[in-house]
């Protein structure tokens, strides 16, 4: 399926994706057609991924549209981040009122998987976080998007603030 027929809320429900190229193109489709919610779930942001001009552009979209959107970063290894530049945290720095980033808790680091959850019905599954170029990827699957922002959920619950990600921006 070409990816310019994917619409959030509309379909394809699932397909699998292969090749860096391909899943981070679906990464920032979701990212440009999310309305009110992105939450990344993440061991590390890859540069190959996270890093990529138009993903950043679409979460800033995203973030500056309205007071009300939902953009959260929850990271297991956030001082990797921390010792590099990366224009998703400075991003969250610049926003600070519209992008969250924080720590998981110890318990939840022990999730290998990486996910994206757009809206209501959008998502990107990484199932070996270090593996960037295997993904299954959904445009209109509300089920599974509800299992996995409940999991989400609970996991930022138990979160902490990435006090080291913090950069002052005067």
């Amino acid at each position: 399926m070409e990816i310019e027929a994917c619409r959030l809320g509309r379909g394809p429900v699932s397909l699998s994706v292969h090749g860096i190229d391909e899943v981070a193109s679906h990464l920032v489709r979701l990212a440009e057609q999310a309305q009110r919610r992105l939450w990344f779930f993440t061991h590390r942001l890859h540069p190959a991924l996270h890093a990529r001009a138009p993903l950043v552009a679409a979460v800033r979209r995203l973030a500056l549209s309205h007071p009300r959107v939902d953009i959260r970063l929850l990271l297991v290894d956030p001082d990797a981040v921390a010792r590099a530049v990366h224009p998703l945290v400075d991003l969250a720095g610049a926003l600070t009122s519209r992008i969250a980033i924080r720590r998981t808790a110890p318990e939840d680091g022990e999730d290998v998987r990486s996910y994206l959850l757009a809206d209501e019905s959008g998502f990107l599954i990484r199932p070996q976080w270090e593996t960037l170029d295997e993904a299954r990827v959904g445009y209109s699957d509300r089920a599974r998007v509800r299992a996995l922002a409940g999991a989400f959920e609970e996991a930022w619950a138990r979160s902490e603030v990435a006090a080291g990600l913090r950069r002052l921006h005067i």
